[in-house]
């Protein structure tokens, strides 16, 4: 048997790796695994060592391993210490029973009509045959969507949170934070009155909604119901808990959802027959398998980050012939795992078709996460996603403003198209089936 390897770097030019790639972007990440191979290492500023790989094989044998939690994740502390994301072992599967149920199977359904409806509003605010960027309605359409899901709030309440929670979001998505992370052991975090500020206001919005709901006020909201639920040997989540929920819920959901909805605009308008066949689909109203299908072949071109954490070395792991020493940071390198030949034909080219012909192979699609801690609102996300395409699309006729494609602009951790999915739209005319699973757009 071979003796495994070090994992592969540029040695002592490692420091360099990170504002190498806060200038480059993607780029330098993909001529180093054409360099490296699938996986290769770096030291990164505020998390340590780290091995970064694409290969779902590696990926795969990495999750067999004893692992530590992640704590590498620059938004955690706006989330707070109980997110389901920071809980592990036994506290986080009790957390997950309880959370899972009210975000995905046919939980989520309910929210299908909150979506429409503020899709609907979203399409009047289009200006008639004239290039605007989609993606800064979309930040707002979006929060909308989820403030309304998670908290049943009406438009008064709307009206309060609304600039509040856009602040949080818009910190959370600086180059500040960035810095402010990597410098979090000397308490650059801690030390952030304007943040900490942000967060203190938010939280006590949060209670306030709590609040109400031990006063008797109840509804079909995700706060609501998880304030109902209990495990089966009668555990609940205490009010703390809760609040860091709903501010995971918040930060964590509406980001993915917002420059999923934009990506996939850019790339429908670039790819006639798959908007052509979206079309027909939101038309005929009778369901929406290739609008997720176009949601999860967005999230693989345009994943909305960087990487997905996988955990932290416990002691010294060997993986395809490569050794990792205790404490190295094991990420995956989304785009890079997306676009990988061997597990995806034709890689580069938009093909939604391929989410319908059979499943990805193990580990190769990632834009949610793996493990343990694998996103517990990905079918939310789908389904804004697939619901919002399908309102728009019955609405509208899509054109893309420039025939280019958008390229990927990173905003702290996230991908953005860098012209702001800059699209013309076309009122359809009246039009006014029956969406699935919904009501008529209003």
């Amino acid at each position: 048997m071979s003796k495994a390897r070090p994992v592969p770097g540029p040695g002592w030019l490692t420091p360099l790796v990170l504002p190498a790639y806060l200038v480059r972007g993607e780029h330098l990440l993909d001529r180093a695994f054409e360099r490296y191979g699938d996986v290769f290492g770096f030291w990164a500023p505020g998390v340590g060592r780290v091995a970064l790989m694409r290969d779902p094989a590696l990926i795969g044998e990495v999750m067999t391993a004893r692992l530590n939690p992640f704590e590498g994740r620059p938004t955690a502390a706006a989330w707070g210490p109980r997110s389901i994301f920071a809980q592990h072992g036994a506290d986080h599967h009790r957390m997950r029973k309880l959370v899972l149920p009210l975000l995905g199977g046919r939980s989520v359904q309910r929210h299908r009509a909150i979506v429409a409806d503020v899709a609907g509003r979203t399409v009047e605010e289009f200006p008639a045959g004239m290039p605007f960027a989609l993606l800064p309605l979309l930040w707002e359409s979006l929060l909308e969507i989820a403030l309304r899901s998670l908290l049943g709030l009406d438009r008064r309440r709307l009206e309060v949170w609304l600039p509040v929670v856009r602040e949080l979001l818009h910190v959370a998505l600086t180059e500040e934070l960035m810095v402010r992370f990597a410098l979090r052991g000397l308490g650059a975090i801690r030390l952030w009155p304007s943040a900490q500020r942000l967060r203190a206001r938010c939280v006590q919005l949060v209670r306030g909604e709590i609040a109400r709901r031990h006063d008797g006020e109840t509804g079909d909201d995700v706060l609501s119901l998880l304030m109902a639920s209990r495990t089966a040997e009668g555990w609940r989540l205490n009010d703390d808990a809760l609040v860091d929920q709903v501010m995971t819920m918040l930060l964590a959901g509406h980001t993915t959802t917002a420059l999923g909805v934009a990506w996939a605009v850019e790339r429908l308008v670039r790819h006639p027959s798959a908007l052509h066949r979206l079309t027909a689909e939101a038309l005929r109203g009778d369901d929406d398998r290739f609008a997720t299908a176009v949601a999860c072949e967005t999230l693989r071109l345009r994943p909305s980050t960087s990487t997905v954490p996988l955990g932290v070395a416990r002691e010294r792991l060997t993986f395809g012939g490569y050794r990792v020493e205790p404490g190295t940071n094991l990420l995956v390198a989304l785009r890079a795992l997306h676009r990988h030949p061997r597990h995806f034909a034709d890689p580069m080219v938009f093909r939604p078709e391929r989410f319908l012909e059979g499943r990805p192979a193990p580990y190769s699609w990632l834009p949610f996460g793996t493990g343990p801690h694998v996103c517990v609102g990905r079918q939310f996300a789908l389904l804004q996603i697939s619901t919002f395409l399908h309102v728009v699309t019955r609405r509208v006729i899509l054109s893309a403003a420039d025939p280019r494609d958008e390229g990927m602009n990173r905003v702290a951790i996230t991908h953005h198209p860098d012209r702001g999915c800059t699209v013309v739209a076309v009122p359809r005319g009246p039009v006014a089936p029956r969406p699935f699973g919904g009501r008529p757009d209003a």
